[in-house]
């Protein structure tokens, strides 16, 4: 029964290299025949590609180059700059802090289209680093799963359809969390908070994480956090001055309540915290979804308390499944997470992947399997299926691997086991 029960992708390697192998010929081929040939093709016809976030980063450069910074969040004139700069089939507002649109002044020196090219670049860089050091450290001598690894996670669709040729800049938050993640690991923890200080950009994203440092008890991360965020508050003031906090704080209100400059904006559609998705149906929305939501939170809550405390001072195996599965709630249990953001979810996959090796139920392994492909399946549709009929598909899939991490990490709690994940090889 152990043999047959590991006859799956974390069977031994000798017996894995050749369907390894096709997945990950399969992956490389449906990325390139499915997406990147017919994109090119677009292309070459009209002469445009999808850049339209992009086109707003850069704006905001420019904006701060040639206006005061007190200007930095009024929708007409990011419009109007926008529109001079690159015209595009509909238009956003950019909240950001204040720091992302001095991070994009530079760029904004340079001719728009060698900008957007640059930008491509960075974060296929910033993203193929973080596979690196993630995939590294739980398959360090397994080449075939380490070139599976890599071929799902830049097939991807939020990855590469909604990030880098949409030019979004998730990819800085990814290779954050994967470095908070390694340093973790290290015992390094104030660097670990260095780390997720580049995620400070999304404030959502620690809607789950500070409650996580805090109830495991890891001050050194939360003060290596709080320090990154002074240092970058401290470099924004210096350069744009004490007032622009005052606009982004007001800007910051009206996009939380779904609007900016009088104008309602948010597509539900590409959205996955249940909040978003809630709003997408009108039986769910109003108090029906507000009570589904914490009914969820509080079920989730409950087990997420208890793997929290019971990680401080354990092994690293339980300590790297607590934050993959913390980064898998944060995309769901949330106010506000687009499409885009979900590229996270690769990291939580790795790391649930090395752990699962060393169980040999095949009920997991099968769960496994069939959350990961439904999260990568739905993401070439789930955008296009929710803006039709109101169904996120995206998100339950999310979910099912989420309570499967929370399954997994419990009983990784019980195992008196010493640095499960780091002898895995």
């Amino acid at each position: 029964m152990a043999t047959s029960s590991t006859n799956s992708l974390f069977k031994p390697k000798e017996m894995t290299t050749a369907r390894i192998r096709e997945l990950t010929y399969i992956c490389w081929g449906a990325l390139l025949v499915g997406f990147l040939l017919p994109m090119g093709i677009v292309d070459a016809g009209t002469h445009h590609l999808p850049d339209a976030d992009f086109v707003r980063f850069y704006s905001l450069g420019k904006l701060l180059n040639e206006h005061p910074a007190r200007e930095l969040y009024d929708y007409e004139l990011q419009h109007r700059i926008s529109v001079e700069v690159h015209p595009t089939i509909g238009f956003a507002p950019m909240p950001h802090p204040p720091f992302v649109g001095i991070a994009f002044r530079i760029f904004a020196y340079f001719p728009y289209w060698l900008a957007y090219l640059a930008w491509l670049a960075i974060t296929i860089a910033l993203y193929a680093s973080g596979l690196q050091m993630t995939v590294a450290r739980f398959f360090p001598v397994d080449k075939e799963r380490r070139g599976l690894a890599y071929a799902l996670a830049f097939a991807f669709f939020p990855f590469i359809g909604f990030t880098v040729i949409n030019g979004q800049i998730s990819a800085i938050a990814f290779w954050g969390t994967a470095y908070a993640m390694l340093e973790d690991d290290r015992d390094r923890r104030f660097r670990s908070g260095l780390g997720l200080a580049m995620c400070l950009f999304k404030p959502s994203f620690f809607v789950l994480l500070v409650p996580m440092l805090l109830v495991s008890r890891r001050f050194r991360t939360l003060l290596g956090l709080v320090t990154g965020g002074v240092m970058l508050v401290l470099l924004t003031t210096a350069i744009e001055g004490p007032d622009v906090w005052a606009v982004f704080v007001k800007a910051m209100i009206g996009f939380g309540s779904g609007s900016f400059g009088n104008r309602r904006f948010m597509r539900f559609s590409l959205y996955t915290d249940l909040k978003s998705v809630s709003m997408m149906s009108d039986w769910w929305a109003g108090w029906r979804g507000s009570l589904g939501l914490a009914v969820c939170t509080c079920v989730v809550g409950f087990f997420l308390l208890q793997l929290w405390w019971k990680s401080a001072g354990r092994d690293k195996g339980l300590n790297a499944m607590v934050w993959a599965t913390t980064v898998t709630w944060t995309l769901v249990l949330n106010v506000y997470v687009p499409i885009y953001d979900t590229i996270l979810i690769v990291l939580s996959a790795i790391i649930t992947a090395g752990a699962l090796r060393h169980f040999p139920s095949r009920a997991l392994h099968r769960w496994f399997a069939i959350s990961a492909a439904l999260v990568m399946i739905t993401s070439w549709v789930t955008v296009q299926v929710a803006a039709k009929t109101g169904v996120q598909l995206i998100s339950p899939a999310i979910i099912a691997l989420g309570v499967l991490e929370i399954v997994v990490a419990m009983r990784m709690g019980r195992r008196d086991s010493a640095d499960l994940l780091l002898n895995a090889e």
